[in-house]
């Protein structure tokens, strides 16, 4: 849940809530999502060849955002290992290719979706000065917050299985590392195929239960000792 900065702030006193990677909830207002809406469109305007040419160049790189076993490729985990680094050195020069091909360095001001898009815009700006800030309320995680950060991925079999089946939202084999974080960080959505199943309580329980396996003392709050209760 989210709630006003003075009652996230107010009840550090007795919550602590997770946060597990990039879960929308948190990070969700009407103003975050109207922020979203609004870079999407800005996006559309900086593009600069037919749509259908976007589309075929994200079909076209799907051999580096799949797991192996969907992509065809059957290299064992320990050559995955190996190849991590330049893989991942590879993929990035390719989406920096990619987007200088499909995408203007400035958005261009002297087309017809442009010219749309200010108006639109400036409707929408129009409409949130009337209704008031209530409207307008930016909403904050409650408590102290943990926000569980993926900073790793186990290759194997397994994974790899229930990777292909779920087309990659399970995100079976990650691992996650603690963080505290101010009531502020999570200002913003971000888009990422786990950005929905990373609110399910079942996902969320098996990582802290993963983390308290792994950990042999956790510090119960960024200050004390305290007790802390769980909102996920």
């Amino acid at each position: 849940c989210t709630v006003t900065w003075e009652l996230a702030q107010m009840s550090q006193q007795w919550t602590t809530s997770f946060v597990l990677d990039s879960d929308i909830v948190p990070r969700g207002s009407v103003l975050g999502m109207q922020n979203l809406r609004d870079e999407a469109l800005q996006v559309l305007g900086r593009i600069k060849v037919p749509k259908h040419r976007v589309l075929a160049a994200f079909m076209n790189s799907k051999d580096s955002w799949l797991p192996a076993c969907c992509s065809g490729k059957t290299a064992s985990s320990s050559v995955i290992n190996e190849n991590d680094t330049e893989r991942l050195a590879q993929n990035v020069m390719k989406l920096s290719d990619t987007l200088k091909e499909l995408l203007s360095d400035e958005t261009p001001m002297d087309t017809a979706f442009q010219d749309q898009l200010n108006r639109f815009l400036s409707l929408q700006s129009h409409l949130r000065s009337s209704r008031g800030p209530a409207r307008s309320a930016m909403l904050f995680p409650p408590g102290k917050i943990v926000h569980l950060i993926k900073t790793g991925e186990q290759s194997g079999c397994c994974s790899s299985v229930k990777d292909c089946v779920t087309c990659s939202p399970s995100q079976a084999g990650s691992n996650y590392t603690p963080v505290w974080i101010n009531n502020d960080d999570l200002n913003e959505v971000v888009v990422s195929p786990t950005m929905m199943t990373d609110h399910f309580v079942d996902r969320m329980c098996d990582e802290l239960e993963k983390l308290v396996a792994t950990m042999d003392d956790v510090p119960l709050s960024p200050n004390d000792e305290d007790g802390m209760n769980c909102i996920i």
